[in-house]
C-alpha cells in the first residue's frame, strides 16, 4: 500500500498525492484540479490525461489505462 499525504482543496475536497515513486509534484495544479466526487470514468480519464501534462508525481492507474486501451479499440473497430 503507497504511503498517501493529503493536500487541502476547494472547500469540502482532498487531494490524495501519493508518495511512493514520487518525481516532481505540481501542488497548485492538485489543488486547482481536484477529482470530483463520484467521478465518471469519463471525468477520470480526462482528469488523469491533464494530470500526466501537468504534474510528474505519478502514472495513470493501470486500470484506468486497460479502459482507456479498451475504449481505443472499440472506437477503431467502429470506425473501420
Amino acid at each position: 500500500m503507497p504511503d498517501i499525504k493529503t493536500v487541502n482543496g476547494p472547500p469540502g475536497n482532498t487531494c490524495p498525492i501519493y508518495l511512493n515513486d514520487m518525481k516532481k509534484i505540481n501542488k497548485n495544479w492538485h489543488l486547482a484540479h481536484v477529482m470530483p466526487k463520484n467521478a465518471s470514468l469519463e471525468q477520470r480519464i480526462a482528469w488523469h490525461l491533464e494530470h500526466q501534462e501537468n504534474c510528474g508525481c505519478r502514472p495513470i492507474p493501470k486500470l484506468l489505462l486497460a479502459a482507456m486501451e479498451k475504449r481505443k479499440a472499440a472506437v477503431g473497430t467502429a470506425a473501420g
